[in-house]
């Protein structure tokens, strides 16, 4: 899968800690917005340099812009998936016509393997809806605090 915006690497510790003492101490006690929250204290200027630079350097892409170089990373996964899932379902028809013709031991044995892989592929897909349902709220909560 390729990524149109590269990743960020994560800050060190001292990057950190030398961006909180440049921070500087909380604002005093009455010391605040107009509507009564308290105020925040301006980030320092090596980290709006840094997301400056990182967000200049991000390369994105207009949201009607199509997939003309191949299909999107999303209708990858899904064919993918649904691959998967096909090819389980195989399995699990091959295993019934077999089934007959096998031990008890041998019965149990891929009766097992097939639940497993089942179990497998449902919590994918469960993890693959919770990550598009987590997503689709972030960007939800986002594009109403603008």
């Amino acid at each position: 899968m390729v990524n149109a915006i590269p990743s960020i690497p994560p800050l060190d510790a001292a990057t950190l800690v030398n961006a909180t003492e440049a921070a500087g101490p909380a604002s005093p006690a009455g010391a605040g917005r107009a509507d009564g929250a308290p105020a925040l204290p301006h980030p320092p200027s090596e980290l709006v340099n840094l997301f400056s630079s990182k967000l200049d350097a991000a390369r994105l892409g207009s949201p009607t812009a199509s997939h003309v170089h191949g299909p999107s990373a999303i209708s990858e996964i899904v064919t993918h998936e649904d691959q998967a899932i096909s090819r389980l379902s195989g399995e699990v028809d091959r295993f019934a016509g077999e089934a007959p013709q096998m031990s008890v031991q041998e019965v149990t044995a891929q009766s097992v393997r097939v639940q497993m892989e089942m179990a497998e592929m449902v919590g994918k897909l469960y993890v693959g809806e919770a990550l598009a349902q987590g997503t689709k709220s972030s960007v939800q909560t986002l594009v109403k605090n603008q």
